[in-house]
C-alpha cells in the first residue's frame, strides 16, 4: 500500500508477473508431465485497451469515462485493474471512473497501467496481462485572459497627432492553449465612450496565450476640453464556445501645451451708462485668464477701436491662479447724440484685447472681446425745425383736411424716448386763426410735420383780403417754447364756376327728310370764369347722337352726313333722348337733356304683304271660297294718314271688269257673278288682276300687286294612290337593284300614264323610285345595316299629275322593314384586358370574364383560347413552354367567357402570361371567302408573387412596418420640399407615378402631396414649441392601375420637427428687488431668479445664469438654479454702499457657443442697516467759560455727535458721566439728552459726555 492509502499497483503487478512466470513454468511441467492441459492468458479486445484515450480537463469527478474490455480463451471471467490516483475501474465490468479533478494547466497527461486477470483452469494459476498507457488531458476554456501589471497609466501631449502609437506596455496572457488562448483587445465604448472615440487599442500577438496591447491616438485631444481620460479595455479569448473576458482600466493624462488664447469671463460684454457721465465712472468689471489652465501665462490688456477715447482701463490685479481683474471706466463724457452713436441706435462698440506675455513681451496668443455700451439718453437736446421759413401756394378750391402741398417741415429732437417728446402748436400771424391745424400735435424724435386746411370755406381768391395767410409753428417741451418756424400760404384763383344753360332741358323738332348739313338749332351756355376757364366747348352724347353734329365752339347743331339723301327716318325712330354738354377751360362740365323729335313726312308708299297673290275659284259658283283679303301697310305716322290704305282694282283680263270687286277699306275680293273656265284667256283657267293700294298722306302715294285667279272646272282633282297601305320587308343583305315594292296612282281628270312618282324623304339614299313605273328598289351601293340606319324606313312618296299650269300631287307613305341577317362579326367590349392574380390561386379559381357582343339577333358566340400565347418571367425574358407549360395555365368557359386557373401558377417561372381569346359566331350565315365571323382580344394576366402584389415604397418602409420617418427643422420655409415619395410595382417593376394623401390624415393641412411626382411640400409654418407631440404625421397611398384593377399600399409619414434656437430666455419678472442685512455672510441665499425658454429643454432651452455689473464681485449666482448668494470672503457695508444693481444674464444653448441667445435683467439688492457704528462727536474736547453767577437753566455749551447707521440705529442720546471719583457732576449740571445742551453749573470741573446710540 502506498503512503496515500492506495495499493502500489506497479509492485503488485511485478510480483504477480514473476509468480505467473513461475507458475506457468511449473504448470507447463505439470501439464506436460501430468495431464497436458494449459491455461492461456486473457487479451484486450480492440478498442477496449485505452489506446489513444484522452480526457477533457473539465470532466466531472465520479463520471464514467471509459470501459475496458477483454476476453479469455477459456471463457473464464476476466478481472480489470488500473494504477494511479486519477482513475478507478470496476473489477468485473471494466467501467473506468474519474476519481479526482483534472487541470491541464498543472498536468498535461496522466500515466496508468491497466491490467486484466483470468481465473484458474483445472488447477492452473490465473494469468495477468498489463499495459502502460499515457492519457492526454484535453484543454478546456477555463482560464480568462489576464492583464499583466495592471492598472495602466501614461500621458501624452495635447499636440500629439492622430495615428501615433502612444503606449505599448499592455501584456495579456491566457493559461489555456490553442484557440482557447487566442485573444483580442477592444475598447468598451459603452463604459468609456469619450476615450474610445479618441483612442484605439490594437492587439499584437507575441505567442500562443500571450499578446501585447498598443494604444493609438485616433483624434486630436485638447487639454482645455478634457485633461484626462479613463479608458476601459477588454480582453476576450477566441474560444469557439463560451469565450471568457477580462477588463482593465487605463488612465490617460493630457499634457497641457501653450495653444489656447486668453479667455474673458462673461464675454462679450454689455453695459449701460448715461451720457455725460463723469470721468472715472465704473462701467464694467473685467476678468480674464490664460486659456491654458495647466501653465497659464502673464497677460496684458488694451482697448481697441475706441475711436473717441471714451473709455479706459483701471488698475489691473491678479490672483495666485493668474486670473486678472480690472474695471472699465469712462475717460471722457459720452454724447449720445454723437452721429456714430446715434446712427447705431444708441450703442457704442469697441473691443478689449488680452495678450499673453512671453518673457515680458506681448507676443503670445491673444483674444479680442466685443464691448457694447448702451448709452442712456439725457434730455440735453432741443427739438429744432429744419428751416426757419416755409412758403406754399394753394388753390382757393383746396378741400378741408387737405395737407398743404410741397411743405417739407421736419422737427428733430436728437434725444430718445420721453426725452425726445415735444408738442407742436400754431400761432396766428395773419388771417390764420381757425384756418389750419398741425399734425401731429405731440411727437417724438425726428417727425415730419403736416399742416392741414381745416376751414376751406373761408378760402376765396375773389376777396383780396383773404389771399395771404401767415402763421407760426412752435415746439414746446416741458412747458417752454424751444423753437419755431414761420409758414406763409398764398392763394391762387381756381375754376370754381361751371357753364350755365338757360334751361336744364331742351326739345327740338326736325323733319325726317331734311338734307344732311341742315342747321337744326344753336344752343349755348355761359361761364362766369374768365380767360381759359371761361371758354366753352360743346359735345353731344347718347344713343343716336351720331345722327347729329355739334360745332364745338359755337354750339350749332346740324344733321349728320350719313351718305344717303336723308339720315333721319321717322318710321325707324321717332325721337332721340340725348345729352348735351358744355365744358369750360378748367374741365368743369354741365350736361342737360336734349330731346330731338323727328317730324314725319309721307315718304313711304303702301306695302303689300305679297308680291303675287294666287287663289282658286270654282266655275259656276259666284263666291270666292275661302274668302280672300288683299293686305297692304303704310309705315308713315299720324300726320301722314296714320297708315290708312284704300284698295281698288286697277285692271283685269275679263271682258267684264265688273265681275270682280274689292272692298276699298278691308281689301276683301268678291265676285258679282259666277266665272267660267272658258272666260279665261286661251281657256287656261288663269286670270290676272292688278290691285292698287293708296295711302292718305300728302301727297298720296300708291303701290300695286298682282292677283292670279285659277278658275277650276268642276271635275278637276289630284291623283289617288291604289292598294294602300304600302308595307314590305327586305333582307339586310339585299343587293343593289333588288325590287322591293311597286306603287300605283290614278288621275281622276287625266291619263294615269302621265303620272310621275317621286321620293320626298325617308329613303336615306338606300332606296330609289322609278319615276314612271313606281317601282321602289334597293339603291346601288346601299348599306342596309340595321345597326347604322335602323330597321324601319318610312319613305314619303309623291304622285304628280300632268295638269297645266298647276300640277296636282298625291302623297303616300311606304313602310319598309329591314330583316336581320347574321352577317356581323362579334366585338369584345374592351380593346384589351389586364388582370392580376396571386401565384397561390387554386385550380378552378376565376380570373376574369371577357365579354363580346354581336348585333345579330340570332348570334351564338363561342369563346376559346388560341395562339399566340406568350409569357415572360420576372426579369422580362420570354419563357419557353419546355421550362414551364404556361400555355395550359388557364382555360376558358366557351359559353360564358370566364377565364379559370387550370394548373398551379409559378411566379418565378412565368410572371406575365399573354393570352389570345377568340369569339366565334356559330350561327353566322354570311361567310365571305370561307372566313368565319370571329374576333379576338389580348388578355394580359400578371402573376403576383405571394405577398408581393401591391406597390412597395422605398426603404425603410416595409409591409410589416409601413412607415416613413424624417426629421425637419422648425421654421422651414413654406413651400419647401420635405421629401419625395418613391414606390414601385413589384410585379412589373414600374415606377409608381400616382400618389394620394389620404383624406383626414392631415387635418391641419401641414403638407401637400404631388399626385405624380410624390413630392411632399410644406404648406404651413412648423413651430416646434406649438406642437404638443413635436411631430406631425399623415398617411399617403401609392396607387397602380385604374378602377377595379387598382392596387395600392399605404404608408404613415412621420415628420419629426427639430427644435432650433429661435426663442430667447424670458425671465419670470421684468426686474427683481430684494433686501438683505449688511451682516449677512457667505453662503447665505438672497434671491432666486427664474427664466424659461420655449425651446426644447434637452438642447437649446437649457439655461445658464451669469452675473455682471455693479456688485458682481460681492454676489454670485448658481448657473443652473439661478440662486443668488454672497460670495465667499465678501462683506456688506450699508454705510459704504446701500444698494447694488446687478445685471443677471440668462443664456440658452450652453453647448453651442455660436448660436446662443441671451436676456439680461436688473436685480436691485438693498442693504438693510445693522447697528454696527458707534456715535462720533464732532470734537474731541468741548471748552466753555461761564460767570459764576449764571442762573439755573443757563445754556452753557452744545455738543454734537453723529452715527453713520440709519433710522433708529442712527439716533443719538447723551448722558453725563463723572470724570474721576466723588465728582458731583450729576448734581451740578443737567443735560438735555436730545438737544445736547448743558443747562446749569455748580462749580468748574471736567466732564466726559458719552453719546449712546439707541
Amino acid at each position: 500500500m502506498s503512503n496515500n492509502g492506495f495499493f502500489s499497483t506497479d509492485v503488485a503487478i511485478a510480483n504477480i508477473m514473476k509468480y505467473i512466470s513461475l507458475v506457468f513454468v511449473i504448470s507447463s511441467l505439470l501439464t506436460t508431465t501430468c495431464s497436458g492441459q494449459i491455461n492461456r492468458p486473457p487479451e484486450f479486445v480492440k478498442g477496449g485497451d485505452m489506446d489513444k484515450f484522452s480526457l477533457k480537463e473539465d470532466t466531472l469527478v465520479g463520471s464514467s469515462v471509459y470501459t475496458l474490455r477483454a476476453r479469455d480463451p477459456e471463457n473464464t471471467r476476466v478481472h480489470y485493474y488500473i494504477s494511479g490516483d486519477s482513475l478507478s475501474v470496476e473489477r468485473d465490468t471494466g467501467v473506468v471512473k474519474l476519481i479526482r479533478s483534472l487541470d491541464r494547466e498543472v498536468e498535461s497527461s496522466v500515466e496508468v497501467i491497466i491490467s486484466i486477470t483470468d481465473e484458474e483452469v483445472a488447477g492452473l494459476q490465473p494469468n495477468t496481462i498489463s499495459i502502460r498507457r499515457e492519457i492526454l488531458i484535453l484543454d478546456q476554456n477555463d482560464n480568462a485572459p489576464k492583464f499583466q501589471n495592471a492598472p495602466y497609466s501614461f500621458s501624452l501631449d495635447e499636440t500629439t497627432l492622430p495615428g501615433t502609437l502612444i503606449y505599448k506596455d499592455i501584456i495579456v496572457t491566457d493559461a489555456d492553449i490553442g484557440a482557447n488562448a487566442e485573444m483580442k483587445l477592444s475598447c468598451l465604448n459603452a463604459v468609456t465612450p469619450a476615450a474610445c472615440q479618441k483612442f484605439e487599442i490594437r492587439s499584437v500577438a507575441i505567442s500562443n496565450g500571450r499578446i501585447r496591447g498598443e494604444i493609438y491616438l485616433t483624434e486630436l485631444v485638447d487639454y482645455e476640453e478634457q485633461a484626462s481620460y479613463t479608458m476601459s479595455i477588454e480582453a476576450e479569448d477566441l474560444a469557439e464556445f463560451g469565450s471568457l473576458k477580462s477588463t482593465a482600466n487605463i488612465l490617460i493624462s493630457v499634457n497641457d501645451i501653450q495653444d489656447q488664447p486668453p479667455v474673458f469671463q462673461n464675454a462679450p460684454f454689455t453695459a449701460t451708462i448715461l451720457e455725460n457721465s463723469a470721468m472715472g465712472t465704473s462701467v464694467l468689471n473685467l476678468v480674464v485668464r490664460d486659456g491654458d489652465a495647466g501653465d497659464p501665462r502673464e497677460l496684458t490688456l488694451m482697448i481697441e477701436d475706441d475711436d473717441n477715447g471714451y473709455f479706459r482701463l483701471g488698475e489691473i490685479s491678479k490672483d495666485d491662479r493668474k486670473v486678472f481683474t480690472t474695471t472699465l471706466e469712462t475717460n471722457n463724457p459720452i454724447d449720445r447724440e454723437d452721429s456714430g452713436i446715434l446712427d447705431n441706435g444708441g450703442l457704442y462698440m469697441f473691443r478689449i484685447k488680452a495678450i499673453e506675455l512671453v518673457d515680458g513681451l506681448p507676443v503670445g496668443e491673444s483674444f479680442v472681446s466685443n464691448v457694447t455700451i448702451v448709452v442712456g439718453d439725457v434730455n440735453d437736446q432741443a427739438p429744432l425745425f429744419n428751416q426757419r421759413e416755409f412758403n406754399v401756394t394753394i388753390s382757393e378750391d383746396i378741400g378741408t383736411n387737405t395737407p398743404l402741398p410741397g411743405l417739407n417741415i421736419v422737427v428733430t429732437d436728437m434725444d430718445v424716448g420721453d426725452n425726445a417728446k415735444f408738442s407742436l402748436v400754431l400761432e396766428d400771424v395773419l388771417n390764420s386763426e381757425g384756418m389750419f391745424a398741425v399734425f401731429p400735435s405731440v411727437a417724438i424724435g425726428r417727425t415730419p410735420v403736416i399742416i392741414r386746411v381745416i376751414n376751406a370755406n373761408e378760402l376765396d381768391y375773389e376777396n383780396p383780403e383773404k389771399r395771404l395767410f401767415i402763421f407760426k409753428i412752435k415746439t414746446v417741451q416741458e412747458g417752454f417754447e424751444s423753437d419755431s418756424a414761420v409758414v406763409t400760404v398764398a392763394l391762387t384763383d381756381a375754376n370754381d364756376n361751371a357753364p350755365v344753360f338757360e334751361s336744364d332741358q331742351y326739345t327740338l323738332h326736325v323733319l325726317e327728310n331734311v338734307a344732311p348739313g341742315t342747321n337744326v338749332f344753336t344752343l349755348f351756355a355761359t361761364d362766369k370764369d374768365s380767360g381759359a376757364f371761361g371758354k366753352i366747348t360743346y359735345a353731344l352724347k347718347g344713343f343716336g347722337s351720331d345722327k347729329f353734329e355739334v360745332i364745338p365752339d359755337t354750339g350749332e347743331i346740324i344733321v349728320s352726313d350719313c351718305g344717303q339723301a336723308t339720315c333721319l327716318d321717322y318710321e325707324a325712330q321717332k325721337s332721340y333722348s340725348l345729352t348735351y354738354e358744355a365744358q369750360d377751360g378748367g374741365g368743369r362740365v354741365t350736361a342737360i337733356n336734349l330731346f330731338m323729335e323727328v317730324t314725319d313726312a309721307n315718304d313711304n308708299p303702301p306695302h303689300f304683304t305679297k308680291d303675287v297673290y294666287t287663289h282658286e275659284v270654282l266655275e259656276n259658283i259666284g263666291k270666292i271660297l275661302p274668302p280672300l283679303f288683299i293686305k297692304a301697310t303704310d309705315s308713315d305716322g299720324p300726320s301722314q294718314g296714320n297708315g290708312k290704305v284704300t284698295y281698288s282694282i286697277l285692271s283685269s283680263e275679263l271682258e267684264d271688269p265688273t265681275a270682280i270687286e274689292i272692298d276699298p277699306e278691308s281689301g276683301e275680293l268678291s265676285l258679282t257673278r259666277p266665272l267660267k273656265h272658258s272666260e279665261t284667256p286661251s281657256g287656261t283657267g288663269l286670270l290676272n288682276v292688278i290691285i292698287k293700294a293708296t295711302d292718305h298722306g300728302e301727297p298720296p302715294l300708291s303701290s300695286t300687286t298682282k292677283l292670279v285667279l285659277k278658275v277650276k272646272k268642276e271635275n278637276d282633282g289630284a291623283p289617288e294612290f291604289s292598294n294602300l297601305p304600302y308595307r314590305v320587308e327586305v333582307k339586310e343583305n339585299a343587293k343593289g337593284g333588288t325590287s322591293v315594292i311597286r306603287i300605283t296612282a290614278s288621275d281622276p281628270d287625266g291619263p294615269d300614264s302621265e303620272i310621275n312618282y317621286f321620293i320626298h324623304s325617308g329613303a336615306k339614299d338606300n332606296f330609289v323610285l322609278d319615276q314612271k313605273s313606281g317601282l321602289i328598289s334597293v339603291a346601288s351601293g346601299a348599306d342596309l345595316d340595321r345597326d347604322i340606319y335602323g330597321l324601319d324606313y318610312n319613305i314619303i312618296v309623291h304622285a304628280v299629275d300632268s295638269g297645266n299650269p298647276v300640277q296636282q300631287t298625291a302623297t303616300a307613305t311606304v313602310s319598309i322593314t329591314v330583316e336581320d341577317v347574321n352577317n356581323k362579326p362579334p366585338k369584345f367590349t374592351e380593346e384589351s384586358y389586364v388582370e392580376y392574380i396571386s401565384e397561390s390561386a387554386n385550380i378552378g379559381d376565376e380570373v376574369l370574364t371577357v365579354t363580346a357582343t354581336d348585333s345579330d339577333e340570332d348570334a351564338k358566340l363561342r369563346y376559346s383560347i388560341v395562339e399566340p400565347i406568350v409569357s415572360r418571367d420576372k426579369t422580362g425574358s420570354l419563357v419557353t413552354s419546355s421550362v414551364y407549360n404556361y400555355k395550359t395555365a388557364f382555360r376558358i368557359d366557351g359559353t360564358t367567357g370566364k377565364i379559370i386557373v387550370n394548373q398551379p401558377l409559378e411566379y418565378n417561372s412565368a410572371s406575365v402570361i399573354i393570352l389570345t381569346v377568340e369569339a366565334v359566331d356559330l350561327n353566322a350565315v354570311d361567310i365571305t371567302f370561307g372566313k368565319q365571323q370571329k374576333t379576338s382580344v389580348e388578355v394580359t394576366i400578371y402573376i403576383r408573387a405571394h405577398g408581393e402584389m401591391n406597390p412597395v415604397f422605398s426603404p425603410p418602409w416595409t409591409q410589416a412596418h409601413p412607415m416613413i420617418e424624417i426629421t425637419v427643422p422648425e421654421e422651414t420655409l413654406i413651400g419647401s420640399t420635405l421629401l419625395t415619395l418613391s414606390a414601385f410595382d413589384p410585379l412589373t417593376h414600374a415606377i409608381v407615378n400616382h400618389f394620394e394623401k389620404i383624406s383626414g390624415s392631415d387635418p391641419d393641412n401641414y403638407v401637400s402631396v404631388s399626385p405624380v411626382s410624390g413630392v411632399v411640400a410644406l404648406n404651413r409654418r412648423l413651430d416646434f414649441e406649438a406642437l404638443p407631440s413635436k411631430h406631425i404625421s399623415f398617411k399617403v397611398k401609392a396607387i397602380i392601375g385604374e378602377a377595379k384593377n387598382q392596387r395600392s399600399s399605404e404608408s404613415t409619414v412621420v415628420i419629426n420637427v427639430q427644435d432650433i434656437n429661435d426663442n430667447s430666455p424670458v425671465f419670470s419678472q421684468n426686474s427683481y428687488t430684494t433686501s438683505i442685512s449688511e451682516s449677512a455672510e457667505f453662503p447665505q441665499s438672497i434671491l432666486i431668479v427664474l427664466a424659461s425658454d420655449k425651446d426644447s429643454q434637452d438642447g437649446f432651452g437649457t439655461i445658464k445664469y451669469s452675473i455682471s455689473g455693479d456688485g458682481s464681485d460681492v454676489f454670485d449666482i448658481d448657473e443652473t438654479s439661478g440662486t443668488i448668494t454672497i460670495r465667499e470672503n465678501a462683506t456688506l457695508d450699508r454705510e459704504r454702499q446701500a444698494a447694488y444693481n446687478l445685471q443677471i444674464t440668462a443664456t440658452d444653448n450652453p453647448k453651442g457657443l455660436a448660436n446662443q441667445r441671451r436676456t439680461s435683467i436688473i436685480v436691485v439688492i438693498k442693504i438693510l442697516d445693522e447697528n454696527d457704528n458707534a456715535p462720533k462727536f464732532s470734537q474731541e474736547i468741548y471748552t466753555a467759560v461761564i460767570p459764576e453767577n449764571v442762573p439755573t437753566d443757563f445754556s452753557i455749551v452744545t455738543v454734537k455727535a453723529t452715527d453713520a447707521d440709519n433710522g433708529k440705529n442712527g439716533e443719538v442720546q447723551y448722558i453725563l458721566q463723572e470724570d474721576g471719583e466723588n465728582n458731583p457732576v450729576i448734581m451740578a449740571f443737567k443735560l438735555n439728552y436730545k438737544k445736547t445742551e448743558l443747562i446749569r453749573l455748580a462749580k468748574e470741573m471736567g466732564l466726559e459726555i458719552p453719546a449712546e446710540a439707541k
